[in-house]
């Protein structure tokens, strides 16, 4: 008897954490949070903003072909948005004739899917110019539930040679 009623209790437990997971069915938020601004955008449903939880996943040395460290670009994760952002921090703040960005690549199983860049129009905070030496790119979904995975870059330009003079990219989370 008493095996019984441990059987059944064990069986009703399992049926209510079955019931209660599936009916949080993951949903893509892709149109609530791509291409906006992770300091300052809000957890669906909430107000706590996607940056509180923020947490550097991947990182990589932006340098030239010589070996020269320019800086670090990262991959940032809000586990509360299931959302990535990059962001590019130079060691030294950019002279005149240098600017930075940073952008971030979102592939939907092995895909590309989507891109964005530290552009205002993007969510980002703007181009690392003159006398800064950092910018970040706006967010994009990132659940691996949906096959989202994503990775940031990093260029720093000179606009005296005409193109990228330095480069990193992390790996994909």
């Amino acid at each position: 008897m008493l095996r019984k009623i441990a059987a059944m209790s064990v069986l009703a437990l399992l049926f209510t954490l079955f019931t209660y997971q599936t009916s949080f069915a993951a949903t893509d938020l892709s149109s609530y949070y791509n291409y906006k601004n992770p300091y300052t955008t809000n957890v669906y449903g909430t107000t706590t903003k996607c940056s509180a939880d923020d947490r550097i996943v991947y990182s990589a040395p932006v340098k030239n072909s010589s070996g020269k460290v320019y800086g670090t670009v990262y991959l940032h994760y809000s586990n509360n948005c299931h959302a990535a952002w990059g962001k590019v921090v130079l060691v030294n703040p950019a002279p005149y004739n240098t600017y930075a960005l940073a952008s971030l690549t979102r592939y939907k199983y092995g895909k590309l899917s989507y891109s964005t860049s530290c552009d205002y129009s993007d969510g980002g905070n703007g181009v690392v110019d003159k006398g800064q030496t950092s910018c970040y790119t706006g967010m994009l979904f990132d659940q691996s539930t949906f096959g989202y995975v994503s990775e940031a870059d990093a260029h720093v330009y000179g606009s005296n040679l005409g193109g990228s003079i330095a480069y990193g990219k992390t790996a994909r989370y």
